[in-house]
């Protein structure tokens, strides 16, 4: 019976003869730790007996992977943390007769059996004694068991013993998201190819945290355990505090400190539940991205850090509204309508011998926009895959995809409105060279520029002096969003009126009080019923009372909607 096989689990694994699952099964890290917790539920060992082979010269043809010692690295930290146990061979220890991989004349000679002494494999052996080595001797994981549903990323695999011990491992990069419970905990980052497990820092945990990872690419491990609460010495403020709307899910924070500390940042929701975002590495210039918002929303947020002497410099809570942008939508690779020559990766799209994809977008409004574009590749021969960008089936850009990891490769084009197709083909194949993308980001970038925050210590700022109304964006699909600037208090009004003079809507008719005010119009009548595409005016009035004398303040602003 071949274990390979999916049904031979289904049909034999509640019989007592058999006393542990076996898998052979190839794929990506993700996938990997799927095909494991789906078989746990026997309550039986699992184990993958063959996920992959120490090949680094070929590239295997039926899931299109290198076995090399990335592979081979993430792919048995995948495993183990799903609660799988894996097992992986060498090159030179596999006899290929039969000519399963193909062999690639770029690398110095084909694969052969039975030679230890190659380089590469002393290596990815060394990189397998990191692991034992590293839970035998660092964690308890005998107790350890997998704990997805603490785990908010999707991406992340946990091993634990709640309220004890947490190992969190990520195969790709960037950040883990962890639910914990409420009190502190010391993180370090394990680094699973040198080996080396980082000082520990002391934080504070409320529910969800957010740990900002050592690398954007490349695999690591936390290792979070409870921890008393630090004594912190107040050392003042943060410096040059500002802020940044990437898209309406993700600002970018920017501060500086005096000396070297850490980034954190405390995000309070409108439900009242706190995330924690937490990024260990030392510096003064600080960078950190707050994801997950939704627009229009008043979140608070506090901005912090902690040096290793445990002085920590803070601000006050200020308040977080991302703004409606014209477009943010992200598009999988595989869910692309168009796709040619090309097969389904775990994540993403292997276009494959000159393939592409393509799909049509719809740009609500004429201007910049950027496409980021995450995908890896395949080297072969010192070549690396080429990526032909285009608009219309007219090409705007190429790049090298030159990372075998997933990256963020960036395009920026100038768009009229309207329906336009986004194609990505693969120019440069042959030699099995692979281009795998994963997913394409598109978004207006006009609006997005950098904001100061507003410090609390500052005096107040001077109210408006006349009556002012802005608005965004113009023209609109959705939502249009108008700030209104009120020199003084009284009774405001916001109607929307068409090109006939006829009131469509009143956004808001009350008394206010002087300063700034947001209002948004979501592009409906009275009946709540979609107006038609065409030319409206918003007009602003603002009614005062001074010494029994009434004044009437306009301001009249023309919008535009679109189809």
């Amino acid at each position: 019976i071949h274990p390979a096989d999916s049904y031979v689990n289904r049909e034999f694994a509640r019989e007592p003869w058999l006393s542990y699952i076996m898998h052979q099964i190839r794929d990506a890290g993700e996938f990997l730790a799927d095909s494991v917790r789906f078989d746990r539920i026997y309550n039986k060992p699992v184990v993958n007996g063959e996920y992959g082979y120490h090949v680094p010269e070929s590239v295997h043809p039926f899931h299109g992977i290198r076995n090399d010692a990335h592979y081979i690295r993430t792919g048995g930290w995948s495993i183990f943390g799903a609660g799988g146990y894996f097992v992986a061979g060498f090159g030179r220890t596999f006899y290929d007769p039969d000519g399963h991989y193909g062999y690639d004349p770029g690398f110095d000679h084909p694969p052969v059996s039975w030679d230890l002494n190659f380089a590469p494999d002393l290596e990815m052996a060394r990189q397998y004694k990191v692991f034992y080595k590293f839970f035998t001797e660092q964690t308890s994981w005998p107790e350890l068991q997998p704990h997805r549903e603490l785990v908010r990323d999707g991406q992340t695999e946990l091993l634990a013993k709640p309220g004890a011990e947490y190992i969190a491992y990520n195969a790709r990069g960037g950040r883990m998201s962890l639910q914990l419970p409420a009190g502190h905990f010391s993180l370090a980052w394990f680094d699973p190819i040198a080996g080396t497990l980082q000082p520990a820092r002391i934080f504070a945990s409320t529910g969800e945290t957010v740990l900002i990872m050592p690398s954007d690419s490349l695999d690591a491990a936390a290792v979070v355990r409870p921890a008393a609460a630090p004594s912190l010495i107040n050392a003042g403020r943060v410096r040059s505090l500002t802020r940044e709307q990437l898209n309406i899910r993700q600002v970018r924070y920017r501060w500086q400190t005096p000396d070297l500390a850490d980034s954190r940042l405390t995000l309070l929701k409108p439900d009242g539940s706190r995330i924690q975002f937490v990024d260990t590495k030392p510096a003064k210039e600080h960078a950190l991205v707050v994801d997950g918002l939704s627009p229009e929303i008043d979140y608070h947020v506090t901005v912090f850090s902690q040096s290793e002497d445990r002085r920590e410099w803070k601000t006050v809570a200020s308040t977080l509204r991302t703004k409606v942008v014209v477009m943010d939508e992200w598009r999988e690779a595989e869910n692309f309508p168009i796709r040619t020559a090309g097969r389904r990766e775990n994540p993403g799209w292997n276009l494959d011998e000159n393939g592409h994809v393509a799909t049509t977008l719809d740009f609500p409004q004429a201007g910049p926009y950027r496409f980021t574009v995450r995908a890896r590749g395949e080297c072969r021969h010192s070549i690396w895959p080429r990526l032909s960008f285009q608009i219309d089936d007219r090409e705007v850009a190429v790049r090298d995809i030159n990372s075998a990891i997933y990256k963020n490769f960036i395009f920026e084009k100038e768009m009229t409105a309207g329906s336009h197709q986004l194609k990505l083909a693969f120019t440069n194949g042959g030699d099995v060279r692979q281009l795998i993308v994963d997913r394409v980001h598109v978004q207006f970038v006009r609006a997005i520029i950098p904001e100061p925050e507003p410090d609390t210590d500052a005096e107040t700022p001077s109210p408006p002096t006349s009556l002012r109304l802005q608005e965004y964006p113009n023209p609109f699909r959705d939502l249009i969003l108008f700030k209104a600037a009120l020199p003084a208090g009284g009774r405001i009004s916001l109607k929307i009126f068409d090109l006939q003079g006829r009131e469509i809507v009143t956004i808001i008719d009350e008394e206010r009080s002087t300063g700034q005010l947001d209002l948004i119009w979501d592009g409906k009548d009275r009946a709540e019923l979609p107006v038609a595409a065409g030319i409206y005016f918003a007009v602003l009035t603002l009614q005062t009372e001074t010494a029994g004398l009434s004044q009437i303040q306009r301001h009249t602003q023309k919008v535009l909607r679109l189809k």
